[in-house]
């Protein structure tokens, strides 16, 4: 079983991860000249704000 302590290092973790993610893409979705490309680098530049706003979530249900 997990404890208070491995939940809020796993969201720590997470928000990491999801944090350079959406770095990644969002800098790069600006640079690339392929509009099919940029694209897809939007979305998934949306999708890891999708993410850290479920990480928030879940971090608030736990109270950290």
């Amino acid at each position: 079983m997990l404890s208070r302590e491995d939940y809020k290092n796993y969201l720590g973790q997470m928000r990491n991860i999801e944090n350079r993610m959406l770095g990644f893409y969002g800098k790069w979705a600006d640079k690339i000249e392929d509009d099919s490309i940029k694209k897809v680098f939007s979305r998934i530049s949306n999708e890891e704000k999708y993410h850290i706003r479920l990480i928030e979530e879940l971090a608030n249900l736990f109270n950290f």
